[in-house]
């Protein structure tokens, strides 16, 4: 589930929706009553008042912030889900948080002796796209190296 963020309008009985909903939605789903043009300068208010908790909290963030940063914060939130930046048909099919690509690197992202040059294009695109700390990445890197060498 998704904020509600401005501008918020109501329906003929009262009801809020905000600007994500809205084109989802031809009526209100608790009344079935048209949308109206009005906003709800008062809830809109309190929104931009209140501090939100980040939507990957079920992953583990901790993080908090007002609305003008919360979705700032979601496009680098470490614990944030995504698919692994090389998409290398039939061999990397993982998805998941950006803070737990080390651990699916190590194990299983590529058969042993080609994970460390899985792990070197993994490391410079993930360096270059999806701003992870350049410690974990380095580090994936010489754990994988000294991995295959094995």
């Amino acid at each position: 589930m998704e904020y509600m963020v401005p501008p918020i309008v109501l329906c003929e009985s009262g009801h809020n929706i905000c600007d994500q909903c809205r084109p989802k939605l031809p009526i209100c789903p608790a009344c079935r009553r048209p949308f109206l043009e009005a906003r709800n300068i008062a809830l809109e208010t309190l929104a931009q008042g209140l501090r939100y908790p980040c939507r990957n909290r079920h992953l583990g963030c901790p993080e908090v912030y007002p609305m003008a940063l919360i979705s700032k914060h979601h496009l680098m939130c470490q614990h944030r889900p995504y698919e692994c930046p090389l998409k290398v048909p039939g061999r990397c099919s993982w998805k998941g948080a950006a803070n737990r690509l080390n651990t699916a690197i190590v194990h299983g992202l590529a058969p042993v002796q080609e994970r460390a040059s899985h792990a070197n294009q993994l490391c410079d695109k993930v360096k270059s796209v999806h701003h992870m700390p350049i410690n974990s990445v380095i580090q994936s890197r010489e754990y994988i190296t000294r991995q295959s060498t094995l």
